[in-house]
């Protein structure tokens, strides 16, 4: 009844009438109006943008350029970066993936273990390992405290397409092309299990705040929501069919029961229990992220094709009734 309560109120508080957002220019300055991925510091004062071959971290509120990161030769297609905003990951169509000091810029090392495209790099949130997939359908675990391998899988059988790690430290899952969710331990990287439930590509996976839950999603309708409190396995908890299929990103809001996903069609959706919140920004989404708040206001930046990276403020959405 509370989160019901809860909703109700924030909704009343945050949103006004509904805009699209065709023909807008970028809220960033970036080269390339073509972005893969981007990142937040964890209070969101700063945002890393994959632009093109180069990193570029802006000051997120006046715009400015930071720092400019230049170390790949080909487009940067994930980043990742740890907790405290020291450490920050890349990888792309290179074929390597970058650790770099967030810092001075320096480029701390490179990683050339993948044979394919780096599709996905994550770092553990305590900074002491980096996981890494690529379009060859292995995962490789490094120790980032001598860059070592840890371990190398390759029992997926398509496209690695996300690597995320548990907010706890001691799991990390992987998504695929081939519709399998793969559970790893962190410590060793041995394999715990494999879920075949997704019955096409998995885009993008998250998991909430406290590490207790997960979603899953990609180019079938549905949305599927996983227990993973449990270093042995992870439980399907629900699915919900949302939209029609294509789903590329997927992030909690303030609230873990709150979260927004966007698709190739260009449609960004914010689901709570009783109101769905949408919108259409023209270009497909490569990932949609929530601003770490400072208040109860939503803001949203989304990498987009075409487009840049757009900001999206609660104002900018339609308000309809779940049925």
């Amino acid at each position: 009844m509370f989160k019901v309560f809860w909703v109700i109120i924030w909704c009343s508080l945050i949103f006004a009438p509904h805009k699209q957002l065709h023909g807008e220019k970028p809220d960033f300055p970036t080269d390339n109006p073509i972005i893969y991925d981007i990142c937040f510091t964890p209070y969101g004062q700063a945002i890393a943008i994959a632009d093109g071959p180069n990193v570029k971290i802006f000051d997120y509120e006046n715009k400015n350029l930071l720092n400019s990161f230049e170390g790949h030769s080909r487009q940067i297609l994930s980043l990742s970066m740890t907790p405290d905003s020291t450490l920050l990951a890349s990888g792309g169509r290179d074929s390597t993936a970058i650790l770099w000091d967030m810092k001075s810029g320096e480029l701390l090392h490179r990683f050339t273990d993948h044979s394919g495209i780096v599709t996905t790099v994550d770092i553990c949130p305590n900074g002491k390992y980096l996981a890494t997939g690529s379009s060859n359908n292995s995962v490789v675990l490094y120790d980032l405290t001598d860059y070592s391998v840890i371990a190398r899988h390759d029992k997926h059988f398509d496209d690695v397409t996300v690597v995320k790690f548990n907010p706890n430290g001691q799991t990390m899952v992987s998504g695929s092309a081939d519709g399998q969710l793969i559970l790893y331990e962190t410590m060793g990287g041995s394999i715990v299990e494999a879920y075949p439930e997704h019955t096409d590509w998995v885009r993008d996976i998250v998991f909430s705040k406290d590490g207790t839950c997960m979603m899953s999603a990609g180019d079938g309708p549905e949305i599927h929501t996983w227990r993973t409190d449990n270093l042995h396995f992870m439980e399907l908890l629900d699915y919900e069919r949302s939209g029609r299929s294509w789903k590329t990103s997927l992030d909690y809001l303030q609230e873990d029961y709150i979260y927004v996903w966007g698709n190739i069609r260009g449609r960004i959706v914010i689901e709570s229990p009783i109101y769905r919140m949408t919108n259409h920004i023209g270009v497909p989404v490569h990932r949609v992220l929530s601003r770490p708040p400072e208040n109860s206001l939503i803001e949203l930046a989304v990498a987009t094709r075409g487009r840049g990276v757009l900001i999206l403020r609660g104002k900018d959405f339609k308000i309809t009734n779940k049925p």
